[in-house]
């Protein structure tokens, strides 16, 4: 039996939860990867802990990308700007993925027990969010709050715009075609809102 790396587990979690979002199992996991769900509790004890896995993995990419744009540019406008718009091209290109990140509850705890996935994952989004906007220059506390809840509104419209929801009260998820002239709205609408150049 091939062994595998928690990297490549986490990958095949991650294919899997775009494939079948939170109703996936381990055995569609180890599908994915060609083998026995035996073989994933090597790395992960249950299916809590592997969603603690792969939330980590997506947040620390998108963490990592923020970083390294205001690593680039100081300007807080274009940061914010820049997170609003990573946030927008999540839930356009994959909304299984989006719902991982910013919508989904972890599996019930199965057992007392605490693995080190779910020890390490710290609350994201909002704190992150708002740690980010904190730290940029020439923004007060009262500014990085509202400029937080912006960016966190631009979440919640991505979810509203592109779920299943959407589908049933207009009868169609926001077609593609149309989903770039929304994505430029939204974020014109923001940049005057907050006076951003």
């Amino acid at each position: 039996m091939a062994k595998y790396t928690i990297d490549q587990v986490i990958d095949a979690g991650i294919r899997t939860y775009s494939k079948l979002g939170e109703s996936f199992t381990m055995s569609d996991v180890a599908k994915e990867l060609g083998t026995k769900a035996s073989s994933l509790y090597r790395h992960v004890q249950n299916k809590r802990e592997l969603y603690y896995a792969l939330v980590t993995r997506e947040f620390d990419r998108f963490n990592s990308k923020i970083e390294n744009f205001a690593a680039d540019n100081q300007n807080p406008n274009k940061i914010i700007k820049f997170v609003g718009n990573l946030i927008l091209e999540i839930a356009r290109d994959d909304y299984q993925l989006f719902k991982l990140m910013f919508l989904s509850q972890p599996p019930p705890a199965s057992t007392d027990t605490v693995g080190p996935f779910e020890q390490k994952c710290t609350p994201r989004t909002i704190d992150d969010l708002l740690r980010l906007v904190r730290g940029l220059p020439q923004v007060d506390e009262e500014d990085s709050v509202n400029l937080t809840f912006t960016l966190m509104g631009l979440v919640l419209g991505s979810a509203i715009l592109t779920s299943e929801v959407y589908e049933e009260l207009i009868g169609g998820i926001l077609p593609q075609d149309q989903y770039s002239t929304f994505h430029k709205y939204v974020l014109d609408k923001v940049g005057n809102f907050l006076n951003l150049d």
